[in-house]
């Protein structure tokens, strides 16, 4: 227990305080409660969001409600509390396995007989109550068959009828829920009378979950493509909302955009980013720009332009918007699944808002070694923000950086992708403080000023701003090596001809 616990600590800080992980689970699949409640989902996703279910609590069994422990839940159900969720009932977990070990050893001091502590106490069904195991640790010890076969020809009998045939069960049906890993597990059974089950249903856990990801809700499991589009209720043959609630609602517009025709005329962009809720100016925009984005790739290489397309919405939102997924994902004839992966894939994509000067601190373990750490903890101590938050006023957002690919210039902050090389506290808080006073800022290499993040965005999606020949470009340690070739006289290696 010991050993579970300490490597169950080491794996909650290995994930949990990992930036990559948090900035592709945080905001990322957000359920809300009413919507929760109303697809029937239960166990982690449903207590993420708040809600303290758990059968073990509100409906115990299996004396459940004998043991200490906690129901944990968190205000948004998105894909990080959801695995905060599990870790935490991995804990609780082993709350109560060390509860019952507590116990046995109990028994154990006391020298009671085992048999009593059973939960089947019916000798007609439950198999023989001092059956030990052998020394082989399979089967029965050697004991228990010297008894039944040698002193007891009934208990002999009952045994070989009870682990053969089974014990009969009296016609009827019933349903029993139980407390999931992955939520209620429920069993509807009906038993004609005989030892066999004359029908047993499983209603498992995640026979709804798929429909909170827009796919399939009608209890088939093989999710073959739809007749027509749009989400369905939990019984085939029904379609329209899953839900009546709009709380906590992102993306007003996902089934107007779910039926924009993919590669389809021009208007078709706008049309689909007005029913987002984009205004017609900004929709007017970037019908121009996608399309603009587009013509730069082949025909029939038109999903290449996906990467430059987040970045636009980026330049428009502020971080890749439910709404942008849905518009680039009409556009390019992609499922919004497809266009998620990729924007959580590549760290430069943002799901949530990030301030008007995006903060990246790289800790890893060059720049760690020469002071990254140092530098990480002054910033959030002056900001009071944490990784992947944003300040309330929207002019500050932090992020701890996995690389920023200038380990020549260690340690290095950016802002906006722009370089700040050979920081230390004291300098990366000042920057700090003259951005937070609407100062302009300089960074190391670059332009002369440091762009706002949409702005940068909208650079990074192959619009020119003007400012190519602004600031400083590589310095002296980034040529280094240029320059040490040309000394000795290196070259490239010629490419060998068959």
């Amino acid at each position: 227990m010991p050993d579970m616990k300490k490597d169950l600590h080491e794996l909650e800080l290995l994930l949990l305080e990992n930036p990559i992980l948090k900035s592709r689970f945080i905001g990322v699949g957000e359920i809300s409660l009413a919507g929760g409640l109303a697809l029937g989902l239960t166990g982690p996703c449903l207590r993420a969001a708040g809600y303290p279910l758990d059968l073990r609590r509100t409906n115990p069994y299996c004396g459940y409600e004998t043991y200490d422990f906690r129901v944990p839940t968190y205000r948004v159900s998105d894909c990080y509390n959801r695995l905060r969720i599990r870790l935490d009932e991995a804990y609780e977990s082993l709350k109560i396995v060390s509860q019952c070990l507590d116990r046995l050893d109990e028994i154990a001091t006391r020298g009671d007989d085992p048999s009593n502590t059973t939960m089947v106490a019916d000798p007609t069904i439950a198999w023989p109550a001092r059956m030990s195991i052998a020394t082989d640790g399979q089967g029965q010890s050697l004991e228990h068959v010297r008894e039944i076969m040698g002193s007891s020809m009934e208990s002999l009998i009952h045994h070989f009828k009870l682990v053969t045939q089974g014990f009969r069960v009296p016609a009827g049906q019933v349903y029993q829920t139980i407390e999931h890993a992955k939520g209620i597990l429920g069993v509807h059974a009906v038993s004609d009378g005989g030892t066999r089950p004359y029908r047993v249903h499983f209603r498992d856990p995640l026979l709804l979950q798929p429909a909170v990801a827009g796919h399939d809700g009608g209890g088939r499991h093989d999710c073959r493509p739809r007749a027509h589009p749009g989400l369905h209720r939990p019984r085939p043959g029904r379609r329209g909302p899953l839900m009546s609630t709009t709380e906590n609602t992102v993306n007003p517009a996902v089934e107007t955009i779910a039926t924009v025709s993919a590669v389809g005329p021009v208007g078709t962009v706008a049309q689909a980013a007005v029913a987002a809720g984009y205004s017609a100016e900004v929709a007017q925009g970037l019908q121009v720009d996608i399309e603009r984005i587009i013509a730069r790739y082949p025909a029939g290489k038109e999903r290449s332009a996906l990467i430059p397309m987040l970045h636009l919405i980026q330049s428009v939102d502020g971080y890749v918007s439910p709404a942008g997924i849905a518009l680039c994902a009409a556009r390019l004839g992609l499922e919004r699944a497809e266009v998620s992966a990729v924007a959580t894939f590549y760290s430069q994509f943002r799901r949530h808002p990030v301030g008007t000067y995006h903060v990246g601190v790289c800790t890893n373990a060059l720049c760690a070694v020469m002071g990254g750490d140092e530098i990480w903890k002054a910033v959030t101590e002056h900001t009071g923000l944490g990784a992947e938050e944003t300040s309330e006023d929207g002019t500050i957002s932090l992020e701890r950086v996995e690389c920023n690919a200038a380990c020549d210039y260690a340690p290095v902050v950016m802002v906006n992708w722009e370089f700040f090389d050979n920081q230390t506290p004291d300098s990366a808080v000042a920057m700090i403080k003259a951005l937070e006073r609407g100062e302009d800022v300089a960074p190391t290499r670059g332009p002369e000023t440091v762009p706002t993040f949409r702005e940068n965005e909208r650079l990074l999606a192959g619009f020119e701003d003007g400012r190519t020949d602004e600031g400083r470009g590589p310095g002296k340690p980034t040529l280094r090596g240029l320059s040490i070739a040309r000394e000795q006289g290196w070259t490239a290696p010629k490419e060998e001809t068959k």
